[in-house]
């Protein structure tokens, strides 16, 4: 009886770690992970009508996730049972029983976690969390208002580092136009992490200024850039990512850029059209313009307060 109550009590314990809102979010998000993997073309169109090609893996994994956890809560999918019913009336019997599968083996690998394998996985999930909900904080503002104190810089620079010596001109042009941009061969702080800081310098700039090559296109962390700008652009509803093509033809361009309005590096008017993005319709100044000026302003302002104070003297 007492080994009955002892077994009984065990396994309660091991459910309560399911009651944590942490591991049901972990679970879900492990699951749809799974089922984006295993989502083919034509799966996808009934999820998001949206064509999108391979050419950036990382990229297309992740919007895939995202259009699924977007469907999953446009259609009232709280739990696993919700997901295979909606899989399952949308015409995807594979995904539907995939969810099941996959969804049981991730909460038999928690059930069979040590304590303290468990805990660290809480501990881990509670990081992503808050960093996640900072991240958050940060995008809501911008997208609510693009105010010079939100937003830190004109444009993130996305390249690859085989592209370095090609790129630094353009950038030098800018810069002396007034634009301040982030650029992480400067402005990458030693012993900072690396991701960390890439994701919150897109969020602090108005735009992402990527020069698209063969190499940017292998490169995984070009990828992970490419990906931190598409997602603030969803995001914020503002159009963030500025493509600028150099050695690439046109049928290599990927299909998520190609839709986008691109410029080629050899234009004549690359740094004016550049310019155009950042100013927009209405002629904003730059950063690095409102910067000359407010020191403009902060010299008058003493100059004032000098006179102010003499003739009171």
């Amino acid at each position: 009886m007492v080994a009955g109550e002892k077994e009984h009590a065990a396994v309660e314990e091991l459910l309560r770690r399911f009651e944590i809102p942490d591991i049901q979010g972990y679970v879900q998000t492990k699951t749809l992970e799974h089922l984006a993997e295993l989502l083919d073309p034509d799966e996808y169109t009934i999820i998001n009508q949206t064509n999108l090609s391979t050419n950036f893996p990382r990229v297309f994994q992740f919007q895939k996730v995202q259009e699924l956890k977007d469907w999953t809560t446009k259609n009232n999918c709280t739990n696993i049972r919700d997901l295979k019913v909606g899989l399952q009336t949308a015409n995807i019997p594979k995904l539907s029983r995939a969810a099941g599968d996959y969804y049981a083996r991730v909460v038999t690998e928690i059930l069979n976690m040590t304590l303290n394998e468990f805990e660290a996985l809480c501990r881990t999930l509670v990081t992503a969390r808050h960093m996640h909900t900072s991240r958050s904080t940060i995008t809501n503002q911008q997208g609510a208002s693009l105010s010079l104190a939100q937003c830190l810089y004109d444009l993130f620079i996305a390249y690859s580092g085989e592209d370095e010596a090609t790129i630094e001109q353009v950038l030098h042009q800018l810069k002396e136009l007034g634009v301040k941009v982030w650029y992480a061969k400067e402005d990458l702080v030693p012993g900072t992490q690396v991701i960390t800081s890439i994701s919150k310098a897109v969020i602090a700039s108005k735009h992402t200024l990527a020069f698209l090559s063969k190499s940017f296109v292998q490169s995984q962390w070009c990828q992970l850039e490419l990906q931190y700008a598409m997602q603030e652009a969803v995001k914020s509803k503002r159009d963030v990512l500025i493509p600028v093509v150099m050695n690439m033809s046109p049928e290599e361009i990927p299909t998520e850029i190609g839709g986008l309005k691109y410029i080629l590096f050899d234009d004549e008017e690359l740094i004016p059209k550049v310019l155009q993005v950042i100013k927009g319709p209405q002629d904003t100044p730059t950063f690095g313009q409102l910067r000359g000026e407010n020191e403009l302003l902060r010299d008058e302002v003493r100059l004032l307060t000098s006179k102010l104070r003499l003739q009171s003297q």
